[in-house]
């Protein structure tokens, strides 16, 4: 197929540059150097053509700007002519062309940044209408139906020479009616329409002309019907030229066009539209293009602005030798496969001397395929210079509302961060304040887990802020914390991701495997607290479900009380769904095991065993307060290894695990502040004690029932 190539020479990041047709092979593309020649010009000479590699999937090879002590390459390498970018079909490409005239920095970049799926294919957050799917056994990646025909109709179809249009430009067809647009007024008389009729009545007919040019068609159609003086007003042909400024701006050939008649032109295209699979193929296309125009329309927001660090695209920039606390989810080094997640291009940092007190905080936010991402923070300081971090959209920019109580002589001191993370970066911020209150979100965190990016006692306040970004939007954030030999603030709740929300700090968090701050968080933590706040559901809990999946594999959880309103799911429960799950067993269906719990008698979960490979849990024992011990499943009996994990706090309140198609790395929430166990052991006792005086007062009964 041919294809042109954004392309990136050698390291050299400012000269981006566009090839010309060319031909796709198996590892890349062959074209011309020139961006108006074509693979089949007869004119080419031998070293004419280079070889393109296309949508490389890591970059540590990518021949990206030099690192810090990387020697550059060889002459020899560059007079060799290496290249590397992202493919356009020629016919979309001239199509975006035509759309937006894209800057090629600009969207090389905005390429560099978008995760790429099977083919190749870019995953901008949509599905090309239609032309790609996310399909299993790889949910995350995208992969392209173009050559799966018929199974999407015209995907191959030429969009950008369709002769017929011409042919319609000609006025060959004859042009269908429309009822609603065209014909509504032939139903009316200029006596039906009477002073009052509608608020337009005694407007100049330019201006409701100029109105309904300025409107598009739909629209239109409803305004004739609900309004009579529109339904009146004849459509002129400078409103039929003007449809191709809306619904038909697609149309190229109209801009040079000189119709006898641009109404009978409109519906032509109308006509054509439902049999023309290359004029269907062009309008998707086009409806893409005005995507990417949007799209571009914020990398154009560009510096980013900030003191720079180093990073990839700015690798000669200092390096920071602060100690950072960072947030961050998904995010790709230059050596992993970027299916999915984001990648982090460029560094800001700012530090001082002391904390970060603000008299305002703004967050930029840019509205993207997939959503809306935080792409930047401007602090409005006491001195009144704005310190700006990031791509500063100023009319997308959002005040952060800070608790009247943090004010202090009109500053206020941020203590940490709350953000909202998915895989492709930040979708929210809150800021945390010195007093443990919470500012205003800014973004979208419904549904996304969240981060509490703070630290603990002496370690609460920080002097620095930095983030890391890729061409759009931001994809970390840290602060600047203070370390001492083995004592730091990083803490499991503080440095760890989690779903729906942050759990309590004043918890104890004991995992069946060692918690590292610099783990990677593509699953957060979930959390459920079936015990409550400070336990007052444990003596409600009468049952736990375990539910495996195939031999041996626990999925999740559910809690039973005797208040059936408390129960709780936990993990994956219940039968899986075809698709849901690229894991296949012989014995695929799910099954439930349930553990009897005497809470009204004070028995709670007191520590487990965990059976743990390959990043799913295999088996699981359970240990009570009474001494019992029950394993899950009954019948497992291979030799191995059981993890042992005790809680810090003396009761049991939640689990924790990370939840994908299995649960692992399981852990126990519990609480120093109540003890079951005590409570347990003063109800043995007070029943022992019972039990003694009733046997001692029938001991008295019987020797005065059997006194001589």
């Amino acid at each position: 197929m041919d294809e042109r190539v954004q392309s990136q020479y050698d390291d050299c990041w400012e000269v981006v540059r566009l090839s010309g047709v060319g031909l796709c092979r198996e590892n890349g593309i062959v074209a011309p150097c020139g961006y108006k020649k074509r693979y089949d010009d007869r004119v080419l000479g031998p070293g004419d053509k280079i070889s393109i590699e296309l949508s490389k999937l890591t970059l540590d090879h990518a021949s990206g700007p030099d690192q810090p002590g990387r020697r550059s390459r060889s002459s020899s390498v560059r007079s060799s002519g290496f290249y590397w970018g992202f493919g356009f079909h020629a016919a979309c490409w001239d199509l975006l062309a035509a759309c937006c005239k894209p800057s090629l920095r600009k969207l090389f970049l905005a390429c560099l940044s978008t995760p790429i799926g099977d083919d190749g294919i870019l995953d901008w957050g949509h599905t090309y209408h239609g032309a790609a799917s996310h399909t299993a056994p790889k949910p995350f990646r995208l992969k392209s139906l173009t050559w799966d025909a018929p199974l999407v109709e015209g995907l191959q179809a030429d969009p950008f020479h369709v002769p017929a249009i011409m042919d319609l430009i000609e006025g060959k067809i004859t042009p269908m009616v429309d009822d609603a647009m065209a014909d509504h007024s032939c139903s009316l008389r200029l006596e039906d329409i009477g002073a009052g009729a509608d608020d337009f009545y005694q407007l100049p007919t330019e201006f409701l002309e100029n109105v309904v040019s300025l409107l598009p068609s739909q629209d239109v159609r409803a305004l004739r019907i609900a309004a009579p003086s529109f339904a009146l007003l004849e459509l002129t042909e400078a409103f039929w030229q003007s449809r191709f400024n809306h619904e038909y701006q697609y149309i190229l050939e109209a801009l040079e066009a000189n119709p006898d008649s641009w109404e009978a032109l409109y519906f032509s295209i109308r006509t054509l539209e439902h049999g023309s699979t290359s004029l269907k193929n062009r309008k998707r296309i086009w409806d893409l293009a005005l995507k990417m125009k949007v799209l571009l329309s914020e990398v154009a927001r560009e510096p980013c602005e900030g003191p720079p660090a180093c990073s990839f695209l700015e690798p000669f920039e200092p390096v920071d030798d602060n100690s950072w606390h960072k947030a961050a989810r998904g995010v790709r080094t230059t050596s992993d496969p970027f299916y999915s997640g984001c990648r982090a291009l460029r560094a800001r940092a700012v530090t001082g001397n002391g904390p970060l007190s603000v008299r305002q905080l703004f967050v930029s936010l840019v509205q993207l395929g997939s959503g809306i991402f935080v792409s930047g923070l401007r602090f409005a300081t006491k001195s009144r210079d704005d310190i700006c971090i990031g791509y500063i959209h100023p009319d997308k920019e959002y005040a952060l509302d800070f608790p009247p109580e943090c004010e202090h002589e009109s500053l206020y001191t941020i203590a940490g961060w709350y953000l909202a993370l998915d895989l492709s970066g930040i979708r929210a911020v809150a800021a945390l304040m010195d007093n443990g209150k919470l500012s205003s979100w800014a973004g979208d965190p419904q549904g996304f887990p969240r981060w509490r990016l703070a630290g603990e006692g002496v370690w609460r306040e920080f002097s620095g802020v930095k983030a890391e970004f890729d061409g759009l939007k931001m994809v970390s954030l840290s602060r600047a914390v203070l370390e001492i030999g083995l004592y730091s603030d990083r803490t499991m709740v503080t440095s760890s991701l989690w779903s729906p929300d942050v759990p309590p700090s004043d918890l104890y968090y004991d995992g069946s495997q060692r918690f590292s701050s610099g783990d990677s968080f593509e699953l957060p933590f979930s959390v459920v607290m079936f015990g409550g706040p400070k336990g007052v559901d444990l003596s409600d809990l009468v049952e736990i479900g375990i539910w495996l999946q195939g031999y041996d594999t626990i999925t999740g959880f559910d809690f039973v009380y005797t208040d059936s309103s408390k129960n709780k799911p936990f993990g994956h429960i219940g039968r899986y769904s075809n698709g849901s799950t690229e894991i296949v067993y012989k014995h695929s269906g799910s099954h439930r095991h349930a553990l009897a719990i005497d809470g009204p008698g004070l028995e709670v979960v007191k520590s487990l065993q965990v059976m743990q490979e390959e990043d799913s849990i295999h088996g699981l024992r359970v240990r009570t307060n009474t001494g019992r011990i029950v394993q899950f499943p009954s019948h497992y009996s291979r030799e191995t290894t059981w993890t042992h994990v005790h809680p810090y706090g003396s009761t049991v309140v939640g689990f924790y695990a990370k939840c994908g198609a299995q649960l692992h790395n399981i852990g126990l929430i519990s609480d120093n502040s109540i003890n079951f166990d005590a409570a347990l052991e003063n109800r043995k006792l007070s029943l022992s004690s019972s039990h003694r005086r009733r046997k001692s007062r029938l001991s008295v009964s019987l020797g005065q029932l059997f006194k001589p």
